[in-house]
């Protein structure tokens, strides 16, 4: 249901790494410790991506809902560089698969610590 609900997710047109809006984000990036720089390393087992809902329409408008997902695959908790949200948003968690996750209290900022073999979703809305 949530991919549903996020055009983002399932694109219509292939998406391309690229900004080709040039809204000053690619409609799909990839991250690792340190945001914009993704450790694409074998050993690696974390990767972060940002769906940029601006690349996104549901029947003619923009979905203006960013996305970034962190996927921690690795046995140990993993630092996330998070980039900045378009627009001065703030990022929201939406959910994790770690049922003891909780959302920093003093909000999601540069940094986010996902929990071993987990999945947290984030919004900029």
């Amino acid at each position: 249901a949530f991919r549903k609900a996020h055009p983002i997710l399932h694109p219509e047109e292939e998406l391309r790494i690229l900004d080709t809006l040039s809204c000053g984000y690619p409609d799909l990036s990839y991250h690792g410790q340190n945001a914009w720089r993704p450790q694409t390393e074998s050993y690696n087992r974390h990767v972060g991506m940002m769906y940029c809902g601006k690349y996104a329409t549901i029947d003619g408008k923009e979905d203006e809902a960013d996305l970034f997902i962190a996927y921690n695959m690795f046995w140990e908790m993993i630092k996330f560089g998070i980039p900045s949200a378009r627009n001065k948003r703030q990022w929201k968690v939406v959910f994790a698969t770690d049922s003891g996750f909780k959302e920093p209290s003093d909000g999601i900022e540069r940094m986010l610590q996902v929990p071993p073999r987990s999945i947290v979703v984030l919004m900029a809305k």
